[in-house]
């Protein structure tokens, strides 16, 4: 029996170590470069959403975190769930923007929230995301919507890859913490994606 072997030719060494693509030129995030502001940012997720009051005053040479608030949604398990668990997240985001965000004097604030994933990638029900932001521009109807932010957005503006884990992103993340009064009051993973839209958002302008 003889093999044919002519086909082997075009196959390559899987047995080496596949370079690391070159990063475009990246250095950390200069807080002053941020546009001034009040942003009520918000990281959506029925599971756990993170909303996080941030300031930036270059007049004063200060950026601050306000407050913090985590609200959990409910369970998703079908679409009967899925919709009573928004309509849950809607009115308790609601009733914490009316008690501690809307009577305040911060100025305009506008809001901002992480873009839904599109074409699924590693989310298995990407449409929470989605009916969960419709809760959040309901809920922050009252204020100027800025555009969404995409998570490559910014992951990318904080820590250089737009595709980086979130323990690295948000390690890159607490680096600013010295520079920001308030940091203290991010105390969980939502908080921290919360910030970091608002920063890019604050980057980015209006």
């Amino acid at each position: 029996m003889t093999l044919d072997l002519t086909g082997l030719k075009g196959l390559k060494d899987k047995s080496g170590v596949k370079a690391a693509k070159a990063k475009p030129d990246w250095s950390p995030l200069d807080l002053t470069t941020l546009h001034p502001g009040t942003y009520l940012a918000c990281d959506q997720s029925l599971g756990a959403t993170g909303l996080v009051l941030f300031e930036v005053m270059p007049d004063r040479d200060r950026w601050s975190v306000h407050m913090t608030q985590k609200i959990v949604g409910g369970e998703a398990h079908n679409w009967e769930e899925t919709l009573t668990s928004a309509a849950r997240l809607q009115a308790l985001m609601m009733a914490w923007i009316d008690q501690w965000v809307a009577g305040t004097d911060w100025g305009t604030i506008r809001a901002v929230h992480e873009a839904p994933p599109t074409g699924g990638g590693r989310f298995l029900k990407p449409e929470l995301s989605l009916v969960s932001a419709h809760a959040f521009r309901t809920a922050a109807g009252g204020f100027p919507l800025l555009p969404m932010v995409r998570r490559q957005d910014h992951a990318r503006l904080i820590c250089g890859n737009g595709n980086a884990k979130k323990p690295v992103h948000h390690a890159a993340l607490k680096l600013l913490f010295p520079q920001i009064s308030g940091s203290e009051l991010i105390t969980n993973e939502a908080h921290r994606d919360a910030l970091s839209v608002a920063l890019t958002a604050a980057k980015r302008g209006f």
